[in-house]
């Protein structure tokens, strides 16, 4: 009977839900014009609802009946409703309790399948699963969450509330994984996440990192609310990476020895690289950041030792000649250079 009456007032509420931007599973959206994360702090009547919820769910884990009429067919479903509110509390640990919960049932087959519910609500967990190994920068994790769910979705959902929110950490996770930027026409159908990403995406392709920096910075306030702007950050280092790989293919080319054809020159000066840094923006000056003074070779040195030590660039620095010795094959792995 408390179901019954947990249905009837969930009805009643619906349309303050939506308002407050509570999460509803079996919804169309997974949050419609709202993101998962609320603004934080007390809410005496989410945390009551979550623990009225919480006591639903650890019923249905606890019962006993056969699986056909098992309340364990309600986990899920509600599951997805404490996840909500635990987002909006912002209390994720007690979602991975729920999980490490969800995990202990699920290997002594003591729960019905995931892929056995509807798949609103397999679409509901696998985005807040993917969200919370965002969260703990497990992104490989977050990646098969979040494309599993992106999968899921149904075509014609396209550009949807869906589709724009399981994208607001797929795109960054993937940035990380597989330094893979997404495409204009798949932007092109989410005009918010078009105007934040198009800006970065450029400026990581032309290796700016004045026009990075002024992207990051436009979208702040958004990217910090949806815990995805320290994820972005490091793409500076795929900025980098793709402006040495300018630098090494400007280099050009060295006379073959005995006659052999020209091979590419793979000891570049370290100034090389620290000029590029200043005209496309980098600080790496002891100037006063206007792009004037001498290039700080130790900041150089500093930046190439960290993307040889993130299998983004192979090579050494030969300190005593100044210079960095480049691999002749593969010098910047996965770049088909």
């Amino acid at each position: 009977k408390y179901l019954k009456v947990f249905a009837i007032k969930a009805d009643e509420s619906s349309a303050s839900q939506r308002d407050s931007g509570v999460l509803v599973p079996g919804s169309e959206a997974l949050g419609q014009e709202e993101d998962a994360f609320g603004n934080g702090g007390k809410n005496e009547k989410l945390e009551n609802a979550a623990a009225e919820i919480n006591k639903l769910f650890s019923a249905c884990l606890t019962d006993r009946s056969p699986l056909a009429d098992s309340r364990k067919w309600a986990l899920y479903p509600l599951t997805n409703t404490l996840f909500a509110l635990y987002f909006r509390l912002h209390s994720h640990s007690l979602c991975h309790h729920i999980l490490r919960t969800l995990a202990t049932y699920t290997a002594r087959n003591d729960l019905p399948p995931l892929n056995l519910f509807p798949k609103d609500h397999q679409i509901n967990f696998l985005y807040y699963t993917g969200v919370l190994r965002f969260l703990d920068e497990d992104y490989v994790a977050a990646e098969t969450n979040l494309e599993e769910a992106w999968r899921m979705c149904p075509r014609e959902s396209e550009g949807g509330g869906n589709m724009e929110m399981i994208l607001s950490y797929l795109i960054p996770t993937k940035l990380i994984t597989k330094h893979v930027l997404p495409s204009k026409g798949l932007l092109a159908g989410y005009p918010r996440l078009s105007q934040l990403y198009t800006p970065l995406c450029a400026a990581l392709r032309r290796a700016d990192l004045r026009a990075l920096d002024a992207a990051l910075a436009a979208g702040e306030s958004v990217f910090i609310h949806k815990r995805v702007y320290l994820t972005l950050e490091r793409s500076r280092d795929i900025a980098i990476r793709n402006l040495f790989r300018k630098v090494f293919l400007a280099g050009g080319f060295e006379a073959g020895k005995d006659g052999l054809a020209p091979v590419r020159r793979t000891r570049v000066p370290l100034e090389e690289f620290g000029v590029g840094l200043k005209m496309m923006g980098g600080d790496v000056g002891s100037g006063d950041g206007d792009g004037e003074g001498e290039v700080d070779g130790e900041e150089v040195e500093c930046l190439i030792a960290n993307l040889i030590y993130k299998n983004l660039m192979k090579g050494y620095i030969a300190r005593e000649h100044g210079k960095v010795v480049l691999a002749k094959n593969g010098a910047f792995p996965d770049t088909g250079v």
